[in-house]
């Protein structure tokens, strides 16, 4: 027969506790610069803009850091970049879950991933050209450790309906 005494309680304590822990992930988007791993390689937003697309509505493109230029004239399947899919623009929390044509992918020139658990915030709509779009989004999960996160300002490079 097992001694329950005192002896024994904190162990027991320590391993109940242990089976009560989750993996899940925060709900709460970093408001540091986006950042991340990716494909087991290290990537850093840089220039972003936001566009109408005729299948997603509107697009954020959040370019990797290196890429140079005005970033209204950067090509839309340029490098490697995070693309944010919402299916209008305004202030609020998106969760790909729950929000129909909410989702963000990350890009390697024409090669793509989508994250079906992604998240995002968007913190300032801007809707008419040259504004800022100001938010924070997410793509992975630090469990695998292949996860983006964090905060960007994009350009609106044409007027939002």
């Amino acid at each position: 027969m097992l001694d329950f005494s005192f002896r024994w309680a904190p162990c027991l304590v320590a391993l109940l506790a242990a089976a009560g822990c989750s993996t899940q992930e925060s709900d709460e988007l970093s408001y540091d610069p986006v950042h991340g791993r990716w494909n087991g390689a290290d990537w850093a937003g840089g220039p972003a803009t936001v566009r109408r697309d005729p299948e997603r509505t509107i697009v954020v493109r959040i370019y990797e850091q290196a890429t140079q230029g005005d970033p209204c004239s950067l090509s839309t399947t340029a490098g490697r970049r995070m693309e944010i899919m919402m299916p209008h623009m305004a202030a609020g929390s998106y969760d790909a879950k729950t929000n129909s044509g909410f989702r963000v992918e990350m890009w390697d020139g024409l090669q793509g991933q989508s994250d079906p658990s992604s998240l995002g915030e968007i913190d300032q709509a801007s809707k008419k050209t040259g504004e800022k779009v100001i938010g924070r989004a997410r793509f992975g999960s630090m469990i695998t450790g292949e996860m983006i996160e964090g905060s960007f300002t994009a350009t609106v490079c044409e007027d939002l309906p």
